[in-house]
């Protein structure tokens, strides 16, 4: 790609700012249901947990959409600082790539911080579901966090895609009102 343009600074930037929002929202969310988060675990694992009681999908659900939405704002808002001033470098391309990029920091962030270093490392007690501990220690391994951040991948894909549409818009918009005055 000739025209390919990289915004590293501002990648780090807001992949700090947003890495420390999603580890929030995830500790939080195994402070308050630790069981919206069954369904992430290895099979073994979760047939020791047994039956998610019906009440937990919508915390579920809300934990999901908050980091979905966190991920695609923070997108946004990195391309929109990034190619303000840049419009012309603002393709569809640029927009998408920066946006993988930045949520792949969050997702490496994820693995080393969340995963690694608090779950496997630190153990606090609020993210140990009642019953599965042993299993759990068992069966989320490292390799089991380094193959979720490969299995992330996809998800990160589409995120950026939805991120790119959204900031070429606002793109667009831009250069409507810069040609206007």
């Amino acid at each position: 790609m000739k025209n390919t343009f990289i915004a590293w600074q501002a990648i780090l930037n807001y992949g700090f700012v947003l890495s420390i929002l999603f580890t929030a929202v995830v500790l939080i969310s195994y402070i308050v249901e630790p069981l919206v988060w069954a369904t992430d675990f290895p099979k073994e694992v979760q047939k020791q947990i047994g039956e998610i009681p019906p009440d937990v999908l919508p915390k579920a659900l809300a934990v999901m959409f908050t980091i979905i939405g966190l991920t695609i704002v923070c997108s946004v808002l990195m391309n929109r600082s990034v190619f303000r001033d840049q419009p012309n470098q603002a393709s569809f391309w640029n927009l998408s790539l920066n946006a993988f990029l930045l949520l792949n920091f969050m997702n490496l962030f994820d693995v080393i911080v969340v995963d690694i270093l608090i779950f496997n490392t630190i153990q606090p007690d609020f993210m140990w579901i009642e019953g599965a501990e042993d299993y759990i220690r068992e069966h989320v391994t490292l390799t089991f966090h380094f193959i979720a951040f490969f299995k992330g991948q996809p998800y990160m894909l589409a995120i950026s895609v939805i991120a790119a549409g959204i900031s070429k818009v606002m793109v667009n918009r831009y250069f409507k009102k810069t040609a206007q005055v």
